[in-house]
């Protein structure tokens, strides 16, 4: 009889400790943090936010929404965006992606603020983190505004908003592979590019005002401009944000015409404008139909979603005779398949390549959907 007992004790004792192991093996499995468990994240100043958990409320007082939602791709978690955001969301393939996202409340304006912006509204919100420009950043820091992230201007570099949104988010890896599939897609597209090519010249207007884009504001753009042999006039003209007259764009008399992506929600400018506009009539690019108007970017054409994509529709058009080694439409397509699980229609792509609107420019009928090269070359 004791003998019995003490086998059973023996027995329990040995299931107890078997799923006290199994329990172990089968853990979900926590990740080590500094600070005592915390998320810990160097803003664009160099300052340390401490985070308890990635956010789930979130205010976006400047422009990342498109970026962090490519790591992150719920949109639950922004309670507010400023107006202007919601122009560029509606405007932009976003309004597909995330639906509900033209659909926020807004961030009231609050022009007694140095930051434009209601710092008692934010406060009212209680969000967990804070996204603002470092600029505009002084009345929400009075404020102690807890979770207060600054971004700085980075010229299109967007590497460090990046890496800053991935571990504000706990999705580091994300970006890691975001980066990854970007830079190889890139390194393709060079390498197809050969010394020998002629450089062609453009001019990119940077708003209705027809005013230039230069090194300062769209350094990195130039950068990619640059290696696959394209040369902007407005490069070193230090023109920039300036209203032009007729006989300085008659002076650089440029090959093509980029009209700028960036103003989604401010520009009204059209590609018909141009070719309507009689003092444009003597322009090269006005009389060989070499006007395009840049894509419709869910994340401004920047980064790792977009930032290859602009590479490729940049090659594709501005050398509308080179044969094509990619087919734009379907790395549109992927792009947003990886990045979002999104599957765009072929309507959607359209008007993401503005299609319709560019058509009347010379070889743009190559991104059609099932568009030989050849009956392009032929017009």
């Amino acid at each position: 009889m004791a003998a019995g007992k003490l086998n059973l004790a023996i027995c329990v004792c040995f299931v107890s400790l078997s799923i006290i192991l199994l329990r172990s093996l089968f853990a979900p499995q926590i990740i080590d943090r500094p600070e005592g468990g915390r998320i810990v994240v160097k803003d664009m100043t160099g300052r340390l936010v401490r985070l308890k958990e990635p956010p789930r409320s979130i205010m976006m007082l400047t422009p990342v929404s498109w970026h962090y939602l490519a790591i992150e791709p719920n949109d639950m978690a922004i309670l507010r965006i400023p107006p202007y955001m919601r122009l560029e969301i509606k405007a932009s393939p976003l309004r597909w992606v995330f639906p509900s996202l033209s659909d926020r409340p807004l961030a009231f304006l609050d022009n007694n603020s140095p930051s434009g912006f209601s710092v008692e509204e934010t406060m009212a919100s209680n969000p967990e983190v804070v996204l603002v420009w470092d600029y505009l950043s002084a009345a929400f820091e009075r404020a102690k505004i807890k979770g207060l992230i600054k971004i700085s201007a980075d010229h299109g570099e967007k590497e460090r908003l990046y890496k800053l949104l991935g571990e504000m988010a706990d999705k580091s890896r994300v970006v890691e592979l975001l980066y990854e599939r970007s830079e190889r897609i890139k390194r393709e597209i060079f390498s197809l590019i050969t010394s020998d090519m002629p450089i062609k010249t453009m001019l990119v207007i940077d708003d209705d005002n027809f005013s230039l884009g230069t090194n300062r504001f769209y350094k990195r753009f130039l950068e990619n401009a640059k290696k696959i042999r394209i040369q902007n006039l407005a490069q070193n003209s230090g023109t920039s944000g300036k209203i032009l007259n007729v006989e300085t764009y008659l002076a650089l008399d440029p090959d093509i015409l980029l009209l700028n992506h960036f103003l989604l929600a401010s520009s009204t400018m059209t590609v018909e404008d141009v070719y309507a506009n009689d003092q444009l009539k003597g322009l090269k690019a006005v009389k060989n139909k070499r006007v395009y108007h840049m894509p419709r970017g869910a994340a401004r054409l920047e980064g790792p979603l977009e930032e290859h994509l602009l590479i490729l529709w940049l090659w594709q058009t501005v050398r509308p005779q080179i044969p094509l080694k990619f087919d734009m439409r379907e790395e549109i397509r992927l792009s947003y398949r990886f990045v979002f699980n999104y599957e765009l229609t072929e309507d959607q792509i359209d008007q993401w390549l503005r299609l319709e609107e560019n058509m009347r420019s010379f070889g743009y009928g190559r991104f059609k959907l099932s568009s030989p090269l050849s009956a392009v070359l032929n017009q």
